[in-house]
């Protein structure tokens, strides 16, 4: 199984020194597990806007779902898991993790506030009329 952590890649920890890591679920293309200090708490859906006709200057990746149970939420976890997923696929085939065109107001919440930061950039509006986020560059976690 493809395992993404804090041991086996570089660290980032938010205000409550908590890491997020996740797994691929074996025999999905691209379904993975989240845990939070070993102890599953969600799961998201990756998947890449090429495979579906979608052509970009830059190779992407988006999350199309993610579920993380009620009692993780809110504690800034989603930050943390966008900018190591941003760094995974970057090392995996130097794609950029970039906002989809239906995210939710938790996500949106998440991408602004990595606006604020500096590590994404505006790339347009969504056919929703939506902000469009992609980062820039792959992040070094600290």
């Amino acid at each position: 199984m493809e395992k993404f952590d804090q041991n086996s890649q570089e660290q980032h920890k938010d205000n409550n020194e908590m890491l997020v890591s996740f797994e691929r679920k074996e025999g999905t293309a691209g379904v993975f597990d989240m845990t939070l200090e070993g102890q599953k708490i969600g799961k998201f859906t990756l998947f890449d806007p090429e495979r579906m006709g979608r052509k970009s200057d830059v190779k992407v990746k988006q999350i199309g779902y993610v579920n993380i149970d009620d009692a993780f939420r809110g504690k800034g976890l989603g930050k943390q898991f966008y900018i190591k997923l941003n760094d995974y696929i970057n090392e995996q085939d130097g794609s950029l993790l970039e906002s989809g065109d239906d995210t939710t107001g938790s996500a949106d919440r998440v991408w602004n506030s990595l606006l604020e930061d500096g590590l994404v950039i505006k790339t347009g509006t969504t056919v929703n009329g939506k902000d469009s986020f992609r980062f820039k560059v792959k992040t070094d976690m600290v």
